[in-house]
């Protein structure tokens, strides 16, 4: 009787996780589409398609770097080091929104394949309860990316409003207006944030899921532990072989995708902590600084901790797969079994210029 509640329960939760992630989905792909300016199946153009919103992001870095002059000569200490800071941090985010754009068609690949992971069939012959991780993985993806959103917003107002109470103007205008050039400032800050939160939310998307799926992996292989399974389950392990060389495949593509966007936010989050505890040990009331430099930590925090869960979890599947019933299998699924531990030996790691490894040792 529970194990038909069980698997009841396991099939309702599939249903809301198709439903759920099918309208997420929707609005994931409208969004790459966005940046993309990708709104027709033609291949027409493609090139400055993607180039559009990094060319946005990229004449804000422009306007900023011709203000730095006249900051220079004319402003005080914290106006000229708040200049040098937005040029490091626009120049993360154009490097983020060009990564997006160039990894668009990856991005979206890997998308369509989370939503459709719970159609395997070796989650149903194992009895692994798939639905139910998805489910919660999709609720705190939610959760974490509403979170994201709602610290940046404030972190932009703050700022916002900080320049404006200082009278500080970071970005060049051809208008003579005092009140019109603050008015452009207050846009371009915003823009600028939304183009960040779509693109940490993205990541955020990637990484929980990627080490959901882990975790149902992992489950399953731990399934041919229990005798019965093992005796009634004959040549599963091809299945399981086929499943660990697709995660590894959608793995290698999330590398390269990490890869891209953040190489450069690694390089220029560096010089942007030095510039902002040079910020909070001149003017320590300034409230700003502090809430710049907690963002930035809450940032190398998320990157770190999936790496760290993506590499101690693909750790995990070599100690899960000696310790099944493998001594109880044919000598066909031995064979297959040894091949995947062979696989397994050296973990999986986010890498940082493809060199450095993302973790929290």
């Amino acid at each position: 009787m529970s194990k038909k509640k069980t698997k009841k329960s396991s099939e309702n939760d599939l249903k809301s996780f198709k439903l759920n992630y099918l309208q997420f989905k929707v609005k994931v792909f409208l969004i790459l589409k966005i940046l993309t300016c990708n709104f027709y199946m033609e291949s027409k153009f493609s090139l400055v398609k993607k180039l559009i919103c990094p060319g946005i992001v990229g004449f804000t870095v422009i306007s900023t770097t011709s203000k730095v002059p006249y900051s220079l000569m004319n402003t005080e200490i914290f106006t000229k080091t708040s200049n040098v800071l937005m040029i490091f941090g626009l120049s993360q985010i154009f490097s983020k929104v060009t990564a997006v754009s160039v990894y668009g068609k990856k991005i979206e690949n890997l998308v369509s394949w989370f939503g459709e992971i719970e159609k395997e069939e070796l989650w149903s012959i194992l009895e692994v309860s798939a639905g139910n991780r998805l489910q919660r993985t999709l609720f705190y993806a939610k959760m974490a990316i509403m979170s994201t959103a709602t610290l940046f917003f404030v972190t932009i107002t703050l700022m916002a409003s900080f320049y404006f109470m200082s009278d500080s103007l970071l970005f060049w205008t051809p208008f003579k207006s005092r009140n019109f050039e603050f008015f452009i400032q207050f846009f371009f800050l915003y823009l600028l944030i939304i183009f960040l939160i779509v693109v940490e939310s993205l990541l955020l998307i990637l990484g929980f899921f990627f080490v959901c799926i882990i975790n149902v992996f992992l489950d399953a292989v731990r399934k041919l532990d229990d005798e019965a399974c093992v005796r009634t389950s004959g040549g599963i392990m091809r299945k399981f072989y086929s499943q660990h060389l697709e995660i590894l495949e959608k793995l290698c593509d999330l590398q390269e995708v990490f890869r891209g966007i953040q190489t450069c936010q690694v390089a220029s989050n560096l010089l942007i902590i030095v510039g902002t505890l040079y910020m909070m040990q001149i003017y320590p009331h300034g409230f700003v600084n502090h809430i710049i430099f907690l963002n930035i930590v809450a940032q190398f925090f998320t990157i770190c901790l999936f790496g760290e869960f993506i590499h101690s979890k693909t750790e995990q599947i070599f100690t899960a797969l000696y310790l099944t019933r493998w001594y109880e299998m044919k000598k066909d699924d031995q064979m297959i079994l040894l091949m995947m531990m062979k696989k397994t030996q050296k973990p999986v790691s986010l890498k940082i210029a493809g060199m450095y490894e993302i973790n929290m040792q």
